[in-house]
């Protein structure tokens, strides 16, 4: 244990030495690798998007068979198979939803004089027209998709 800590301590001193500036490249751990990885930054982001919309809607569906269990007490309730399709239809889905963080979202790096910067953003297809000699720059995949993250996870809960 005592091994482990001193490397672990070099390293991180290490990172320091590099990155004086660089108040996220000092701090060892999940967060240096993903800001040296854009790909681990892309199934982080991807997983984070997966575990959010499959707890909505998992919490939907238990919402749901409440409610009928509540209300329609004397009828049949979910069974096994219908939990079980029910289940793999909200994994599916998740999965769905979370795919363009995946396919879009790319890490950004600035350098400045004595700081590096490094952020997510999403980088979406651009359409690009004109109207009248004037240009426009719409991205109309990007209003759909999160058009549809905000029905999926935020209005069919609230009406269920």
């Amino acid at each position: 244990d005592e091994n482990y800590l001193s490397i672990y301590n070099s390293k991180a001193n290490s990172n320091k030495e590099v990155h004086t500036n660089d108040k996220k490249a000092n701090r060892p751990g999940i967060d240096n690798i993903c800001h040296e990885n854009e790909t681990i930054l892309s199934i982080v982001d991807q997983t984070n998007v997966l575990s959010v919309v499959a707890s909505v809607l998992s919490l939907t569906l238990i919402a749901y068979d409440r409610f009928f269990g509540i209300v329609f007490a004397l009828k049949a309730h979910m069974t096994d198979r219908r939990a079980r399709t029910s289940l793999i239809l909200i994994w599916l889905s998740s999965a769905l939803i979370a795919c363009p963080t995946l396919i879009y979202r790319q890490l950004k790096v600035r350098v400045w004089k004595d700081h590096t910067e490094r952020w997510c953003d999403d980088d979406w297809p651009v359409s690009i027209g004109s109207d009248n000699n004037i240009t426009t720059h719409s991205i109309p995949s990007r209003t759909a998709y999160y058009a549809t993250v905000s029905v999926v996870l935020y209005f069919i809960p609230m009406i269920i």
